[in-house]
């Protein structure tokens, strides 16, 4: 039957041919056209990371090891401190609060892999243990922009969607949300140190910008919320909306100041890669690589942003104590 058909109709069975060849002749061309792409993506993160290596085996700048061991000394109590504000109370935390935890514990983790950093600083950055520190510092490149952008997000809903963020304000979406960023941080880290940091900057850097607009983005939809007015805004009952959608505004304003400061300059990172690429090893010299060096220390002042946010809780808990001595001083 089947051969029969073929035998009336021939050049249906041509045109079926040509139809499939050309179809293979594509999917060949769409699988080498990926490979070509990729293999150009390997090269220049190739180049880019041998750049970077030159860079770090001339040395550090100066002033590289005094900052580092001033966010250690500020960053470390301050963020354990932190964790003891808001563990100390036995009520379930708040949505931001938990956030505000795991910011602080990453911080902690992070200070703590600090002194390496400066050991290797003060000697040849390479080897094995540059490797380690830059797996550390990921917790700061990646770990805390993410939970701040989080931080910007959650803020954003309970100012906009208040109804929504009652709902989302359970004990499993709390935990949830915090193993997905833990589980994306360690993900970036583990390919940090299977790859090198060196090769995952570029990719790195274009995160950062994104999670950079994200928190933007999200201050400027609050701003946008509150000056927005609807026509219950002035009756009695809105009034607890409205003072918790300050309260939004006020928090979220503690964070973006920092965080603006802290990463507005690392917009610049990427095309500041894109030229160290593009210069090679041939062109490089101590201004270009003292200035990688300093793009690569102001992303870490944002493990002290965390304590910010809740400096206000910080200040209530100090005037409790002097209020307590001041009652025992009396007695």
């Amino acid at each position: 039957m089947i051969i029969y058909t073929f035998s009336l109709h021939p050049e249906l069975f041509i045109m079926g041919n040509i139809t499939l060849t050309n179809q293979t002749t594509m999917m060949t061309g769409s699988q080498e056209s990926l490979q070509t792409n990729f293999s150009w993506l390997l090269r220049n993160a190739s180049s880019l990371a041998g750049v970077i290596s030159e860079c770090n085996k001339n040395g550090t700048p100066p002033v590289r090891v005094p900052i580092q061991i001033l966010i250690l000394v500020t960053a470390l109590p301050a963020n354990a401190v932190l964790v003891w504000l808001l563990l100390k109370n036995r009520k379930p935390l708040s949505p931001s609060e938990v956030l505000g935890l795991n910011l602080a514990v990453l911080s902690i983790l992070y200070c703590l892999s600090l002194p390496l950093d400066i050991y290797i600083s003060t000697r040849q950055r390479s080897g094995l243990l540059l490797q380690i520190s830059h797996t550390f510092s990921i917790l700061s490149y990646f770990g805390c922009p993410l939970l701040l952008s989080s931080m910007c997000v959650e803020r954003y809903v309970a100012a906009s969607f208040p109804v929504l963020f009652m709902r989302l304000g359970k004990w499993e979406y709390r935990a949830a949300c915090s193993a997905f960023i833990w589980l994306l941080t360690f993900t970036m880290a583990a390919a940090t140190y299977v790859y090198t940091l060196s090769t995952v900057a570029l990719a790195l850097s274009f995160i950062l910008n994104i999670l950079f607009f994200f928190m933007l983005v999200s201050l400027l939809g609050i701003v946008w919320v509150l000056c927005k007015r609807g026509p219950g805004d002035a009756t009695t009952g809105e009034q607890r909306e409205s003072s918790i959608k300050k309260r939004a505004l006020k928090n979220i304003i503690a964070v973006m100041v920092p965080s603006t400061v802290t990463y507005l300059p690392v917009l610049a990172l990427a095309p500041f890669l894109l030229l160290l690429e593009a210069i090679g090893d041939q062109g490089l010299n101590a201004v270009l690589c003292n200035g990688l060096q300093m793009f690569s220390v102001l992303p870490n002042f944002g493990v002290c942003i965390g304590p910010s946010f809740y400096l206000s809780r910080a200040r209530q808990v100090l005037c409790c104590w002097r209020n307590e001595a001041r009652g025992t001083d009396r007695n």
